[in-house]
Order: structure tokens, then C-alpha cells, then sequence
């Protein structure tokens, strides 16, 4: 026997090494929880199977070993042949891989990566394939959401009504969506990769924007691409209303916002900027403004911007040592054309004549209307009272022309006052007051007319505002007090009734005339207040009055025009009369032929509801205004009240006689009762008295009324008293009265 050995120590050293590594990588196959890592035949029997496998398609190893793997295909993708076909690319290629639906198990699919490798051996020959697979279902919706994120976040770009461009760290545009291609005109071609905002901004507001910034930064800015951004790239936005001008050259006004884009790292990757169009919120700010400060009849700035273009003229004239003339203009008579015509003809008017003071001045003057038929007009520098004089002369001229309104032909007048700035007023208001006061005095001395403000009107001006500040504090200090003067029966002598006249005895002006105050009140809106109060106070004296004498008297109050605009008028009697048990036919309400020439129907309505309560209605002053017979007729008036200015002259003055005997006439006829104001002598007494006697024998004066149908009052019977006075002294003064009487008897 021949035996040979030799040493095989490393070679099977070498086969264990060998089997313990492809132990250790077949336990790592296995045990790999992320990747399905399984071998196939080359018919694709399953033959081996990991635990990725199983977590990913939910079979055991017992359950899917000796299986075709076809099984983890969909319906579909078997009765396609699409698992013979991907080993067919494997076995030839070697290598296949695609993202598709698989199916799970239970049924369920999912999105996965496969690999499919050819497994041969060393020479070449087809031992079966490898495949590995991976669940991919959660990215594939990750990628899904993304795209349809991306597809919205497009769309809205692409929808959007704002213009936006995206630019790189320096300025290059990258992208602008369609809105921005409309909004500039350009294409995005001929500014994508080439140029930078710059070009659709309009320069000198971009030099505007970097001297600000430098001013605000103290360190200079370039006037190019870092004026949109600076503020950008601190982390900032920038937000400002730019100007763009499109291809065309026009201009656009626009809002925009830039901010800075940011990569994962935090450094700035780009910016974007949106703007979008303003140019309707500009022109209905503008509509907004033009509204706010101008009138909109006429269409003339209103007392707002008269007030703002004043004050700069007072700036200019301070620094260039010159003067501003003020002019306020007011139609004279123009309520007529509204009560007669009403108010559309009158706004009419109001038109053609803003137009025509605007012809008479320069185009730097204002011509502003201040409301109603009152202007104003401002005139700046080089003007002089010779030129003001001009002006407001050419004014009055043109004005007076005729208006033609539909099938009317209208004439209206102007009364014209002018001030100076700084002779006539420091301010506004001041100067305004100076050229109302000069105003005033043009209509005073006959209208249609100017009148230039001098220091006599400043020293009225002052007194007026000072009593008007006066007249206020003594509402609130209650310093007023009634006087009441009687009113005497010329048949008995006995006391009929009592005229409640207003007294002030203000501490700081002394007694004041009521013809002062009581204008100032009506002008400065405060003859309602004192109204009441007067109506008010005299009812509730009379009463005391009558508690005392045991007999009713009638009490006159004085309504001014203002009172009767007050659509709670009536009410107001009423509650007045309920709370001082005053009875309505004791109450006699004195009015102005004014109100009556004036008449509204509302004034109609008023007169006709007092009447019914039992209020009687008087014309104060009769004969002195604008008289017409015919309103006598159409009014319920109880009393017409002769003014003491005719009764003044009697007897000697024949033309006042003959005017008294009419009105006492015309009492008679309409069944009116007449007094006469201001009796102050016996002869003036003796000739009403006789008068009436004779006259109710002619034939032209008609049938005697009773006597009780004429009275008299003046200082003849006794001056105005306070209520404790003619309480006193009522008794006596009757008795006095009655014996006066008799004697004419």
C-alpha cells in the first residue's frame, strides 16, 4: 500500500471561514427589516424569504416559499404578463428595476422598488434571480402631496391677480407669473435671466427711496436693485407704493412687498416681490378727498380747504412780507327764489353764480363756497385795495346779470365785505369776522355793494363777539329778566293784558337794549334757548299775577322768524301751557309781517294748529314791513298792533294819522283787534279815542267795532315793571287808567 498525505490545514480553514460567512450573511439577509430580500428560481419560484419580506408583504416564509411570485402583482399587471416579462429583462440583462403597485397579503397595495438580479455560476449558467424590494408607499405620497402642493402653489401664481417676480441674490429676475406680464407688458422672456426690477421702476422715485434710506441709515445706498431689498435682506419687509412704467411708457401706480428667499441653510437664495395695481383705491382716494374738501353743488372747495389754502397763503405772505384779501360774498334776498321757486331752481342759480365769481378772479386765487348762498374768496399778493375794489365791483356787476333757469328769468344781487390779512385779522377766523362784519355793513347801506372792513367795524366786530360771549354766560347764569307793560282797554280803562318784554342787566356790559341782544341771539343760534325761557318765565308770572288780582289777563310773547322754524313748536306751546296752568286763550304770540312774507307750509300748519288751541296771534310792528293785505286774510290773526312809530307823531302828523285810521279801519272790518304801541301823551290818547268814534260814522270806514276790539299801551299808562311790580301796583295802576278814560268820556 502506497499512501500519500499532504497538508490540507488552510484549504479547510478556508471552506469554514467560508461557510461561517455566508452563515453570517444569510442571517443578515434575514434578519434586514427594511428591504424584502428573497431569491427565485429561474422559473420564479419563491425559494427563500427574509423577515423585510415578510413585514413588507405580510407572508411568512411557510406561506410563500415554493410559490410564484406573481402573486405580489395586481390583477392587471398578471392577466399584462408583466411578471414573466421583467424576468425575461433580468435573465437577459442581468438586472431590472421599476416603482409600481404591488399587493400585500390582505389584499392591499403599496408603492414599491424593485430590484430583479440574475444569479448565475461561474460559467454563466442560470441559477435563478434576487430580488430585493422596498416600500415606497409613504414617499410616493410624500412626492404626491409635493406635486399637487407645487400644481397649487403654480395655479394660484398662475391665477393670481398680483404680480410676482422672484429674483436671484443679485437682482436677475427668475421668474414672473402672468399677472406680472400684464400688469408690465413685457413677456417673461424679455426679462427672465436678463434684467432686474429696475427696469420697470420708475427711476427718481428709486433715487427718492436710496436718499431716504441713506438719511435713515447714515450710510449711503445705492439708487439700483438694494433699495427693494435692503431692509429684505436684515430679515425685514420692505412694503412701499412704487410707480411702475410698463413697455408702453405708461405709469401705474402699485403697492409691493419684497422679501427675502431662503435656502435650507438660512442664506438668502433669492428674493420675491408682489405688487399688486392701486390705481382705484387712488381714485377713490382722490374722490374721497375731493368730496372732503369741496362743495358738492358747485363743485368749489369748501370751508375745510379754505381753511387749509389760508393758512399757507398766511405763510407766504409772512415770508414774502406781502398780504392776503379776503372777500365774503352773500346773495342778497336769495331765500325768495327757494320759498317762491323752490329748492332745484335755486341750486341752479347757485351754479351759474359760483361760475361767474370764478371769471372774475386770477386761477391762483379760491373762490370757495361756505355754505347757502355765501362765498368766500381768497386772493393772494399784489392785489391791493385798489384791485380788491376792482374785483369785488366786477363781482357785483357780473352777478347782477340775469340767470336763466328753465322758463325763468332770475336776477340776483351781492353784498360784498373785504379784509386784509394781517391788518384785519391774524388768523383765519379773524379775517373771516373783519370781511363778514364789512359784509354786513354793504347790506346794511343798501345792498349790492362792497364795503372794505376799517377800524370802526373792528371795534363793533369786537363788541359784538365780546357781548355774544356775554349773552351765553348769562343763559348759564340766569341774568335775565322779564318786564311786562300793560295794555289798556280804551272803552273801561281796565288792564287787558300785559306785553312780556325781555330785560339783561349783564355784569360785566350793563343794561343792555334788547334791540342789541336779541339780533346777536338770532344771529349766533341761541334765540331758541332764550325763547323758551321767555315763554316759559311770562307764563308762569302771569299766572302768578292772576292768582293775585282773582282775573285772568292776557299775557303777549314775542316769537322771533328763527322760532317758527322750529318744527316742535307747537308741542313746545303745549307743554309750556300744561305746566304752567297758563290757559291758551290768555296767551298772545307777537310775530313779524317778516315770518308771514316768508311763509311756508309749515308756518300754515303752525299759525292753524295755535289758533285751534285757543292761541291768539299778533302782528307786532304793522305797517313798517313788507306788508301785504292779502296775508292778513289768509292768516287766523287775532290782533294787528299799530308801531309806535306812526302813533309817535300824533296828532299833527297827518300821513301817520291817515295810516292809523286804516289800519284801525281794517281791524274793524275783519273783526281784528287793534293796539296801538307808544301812547305816551293825552293828546295822542284823546285822538286814537276820537278818532275811533268819528271814523265809525263815515261811510268809508265802515261799522264801529265794540270798543273792547282796541287797546292801547305805552308810557302814557305806565313803563315795562318787573312781575312784583305790576303785582303791587296793579290795583292802582288800573284805578289810574280807568280815570284817564273817563275823563275822555
Amino acid at each position: 500500500m502506497i499512501a500519500s498525505f499532504s497538508d490540507i490545514t488552510e484549504r479547510r480553514s478556508a471552506e469554514l471561514q467560508a461557510r461561517e460567512l455566508d452563515k453570517r450573511f444569510r442571517l443578515i439577509v434575514e434578519n434586514i427589516a427594511d428591504y424584502g430580500i428573497f431569491m427565485l428560481d429561474p422559473s420564479g419560484i419563491v425559494i427563500s424569504w427574509n423577515l423585510g419580506a415578510e413585514r413588507i408583504k405580510g407572508y411568512s416564509s411557510a406561506q410563500i416559499i415554493g410559490k410564484h411570485f406573481s402573486i405580489f402583482y395586481t390583477d392587471e399587471d398578471r392577466d399584462d404578463g408583466k411578471p414573466a416579462r421583467e424576468l425575461k429583462i433580468a435573465s437577459e440583462s442581468n438586472r431590472f428595476e421599476e416603482e409600481g403597485w404591488r399587493v400585500r397579503s390582505d389584499g392591499s397595495q403599496f408603492w414599491a422598488n424593485v430590484v430583479i438580479n440574475a444569479v448565475r455560476d461561474d460559467q454563466g449558467n442560470l441559477l435563478g434571480f434576487a430580488k430585493v424590494s422596498r416600500d415606497l408607499t409613504e414617499r410616493m405620497r410624500a412626492e404626491q402631496a409635493l406635486a399637487t402642493a407645487n400644481s397649487l402653489r403654480l395655479s394660484i401664481l398662475d391665477a393670481s391677480p398680483f404680480t410676482i417676480v422672484t429674483t436671484d441674490p443679485e437682482g436677475i429676475i427668475q421668474s414672473m407669473n402672468p399677472a406680472a406680464e400684464r400688469l408690465l407688458g413685457f413677456s417673461a422672456t424679455e426679462l427672465v435671466g436678463t434684467a432686474t426690477p429696475s427696469a420697470f421702476y420708475d427711476p427718481h422715485q428709486i433715487e427718492t427711496r436710496a436718499a431716504e434710506l441713506s438719511a435713515e441709515l447714515g450710510k449711503p445706498i445705492a439708487a439700483g436693485f438694494e433699495v427693494f431689498v435692503h431692509k429684505a435682506r436684515s430679515g425685514g419687509v420692505d412694503e412701499n407704493e412704487w410707480t411702475f412704467i410698463r413697455k408702453d411708457q405708461s405709469r401705474i401706480p402699485v403697492h409691493g412687498v419684497v422679501t427675502a428667499l431662503r435656502d435650507a441653510t438660512g442664506s438668502i437664495s433669492g428674493f420675491l416681490g408682489i405688487a399688486y395695481d392701486v390705481t382705484e383705491r387712488k381714485r377713490r382716494e382722490e374722490y374721497t378727498r375731493h368730496v372732503a374738501h369741496h362743495d358738492y353743488l358747485t363743485a368749489l372747495p369748501n370751508r375745510t380747504l379754505l381753511h387749509d389754502r389760508m393758512e399757507r397763503a398766511f405763510q407766504r405772505a409772512r415770508r414774502d412780507d406781502a398780504c392776503v384779501t379776503t372777500m365774503m360774498i352773500d346773495l342778497d334776498h336769495f331765500k325768495r327764489i327757494n320759498d317762491s321757486l323752490g329748492h332745484h331752481v335755486g341750486d341752479e342759480v347757485l351754479k351759474v353764480i359760483a361760475q361767474r365769481i370764478l371769471s372774475c378772479v386770477r386761477g391762483s386765487d379760491t373762490v370757495a363756497r361756505m355754505g347757502g348762498d355765501e362765498f368766500a374768496v381768497v386772493m393772494e399778493s399784489a392785489v391791493g385795495d385798489d384791485g380788491a375794489e376792482r374785483v369785488a365791483a366786477e363781482i357785483i356787476e357780473r352777478v347782477s346779470r340775469p340767470v336763466y333757469v328753465g322758463s325763468h328769468s332770475l336776477q340776483v344781487t351781492a353784498s360784498i365785505g373785504i379784509s386784509r390779512y394781517p391788518e384785519d385779522g391774524a388768523n383765519m377766523q379773524q379775517l373771516l369776522m373783519s370781511a363778514d362784519s364789512a359784509m354786513y355793513r354793504a347790506k346794511s347801506e343798501g345792498r349790492k355793494a362792497y364795503r372794505l372792513f376799517s377800524r370802526e367795524m373792528a371795534h363793533e366786530a369786537r363788541t359784538k363777539m365780546v357781548m355774544e360771549g356775554a349773552l351765553r354766560q348769562a343763559i348759564a347764569n340766569n341774568e335775565f329778566r322779564m318786564h311786562y307793560q300793560p295794555q289798556i282797554s280804551l272803552s273801561t280803562g281796565d288792564i287787558v293784558g300785559v306785553e312780556a318784554l325781555l330785560r339783561w342787566d349783564s355784569p360785566l356790559l350793563g343794561a343792555i337794549p334788547p334791540d342789541q341782544f336779541i339780533p346777536l341771539a338770532e344771529e349766533s343760534d341761541l334765540i331758541e334757548v332764550i325763547g323758551d325761557w321767555v315763554l316759559t318765565t311770562a307764563c308762569r308770572e302771569v299766572r302768578i299775577l292772576e292768582r293775585r288780582i282773582g282775573h285772568s289777563v292776557r299775557v303777549a310773547v314775542n316769537l322771533s322768524a328763527r322760532q317758527f322754524r322750529q318744527i316742535n313748536l307747537v308741542d313746545r306751546i303745549k307743554t309750556v301751557l300744561r305746566d304752567t296752568g297758563m290757559l291758551p286763550c290768555n296767551l298772545e304770540l307777537e310775530i313779524t309781517e317778516g315770518v308771514l312774507m316768508a311763509h311756508t307750509s309749515q308756518t300754515q300748519s303752525q299759525l292753524s294748529e295755535l289758533r285751534e288751541l285757543g292761541v291768539k296771534i299778533a302782528i307786532d310792528d304793522f305797517g313798517v314791513g313788507f306788508s301785504s293785505l292779502s296775508y292778513i286774510t289768509q292768516f287766523p290773526i287775532s290782533t294787528l298792533k299799530i308801531d309806535r312809530s306812526f302813533v309817535n307823531h300824533l296828532p299833527g302828523a297827518a300821513a301817520d294819522a291817515a295810516v292809523t285810521e286804516a289800519i284801525m279801519a281794517l281791524g274793524r272790518s275783519l273783526g281784528i283787534n287793534v293796539v296801538a304801541e307808544g301812547v305816551e301823551t293825552l293828546a295822542q290818547l284823546e285822538f286814537l279815542r276820537t278818532r275811533q268814534i268819528d271814523a265809525a260814522q263815515g261811510p268809508l270806514i265802515g261799522t264801529p267795532a265794540v270798543a273792547e276790539h282796541f287797546s292801547v299801551q305805552g308810557f302814557h299808562f305806565g313803563e315795562a315793571i318787573s312781575i312784583e311790580s305790576l303785582t303791587a301796583e296793579f290795583d292802582a295802576m288800573q284805578r289810574d287808567s280807568r280815570k284817564r278814560i273817563a275823563i275822555l268820556h
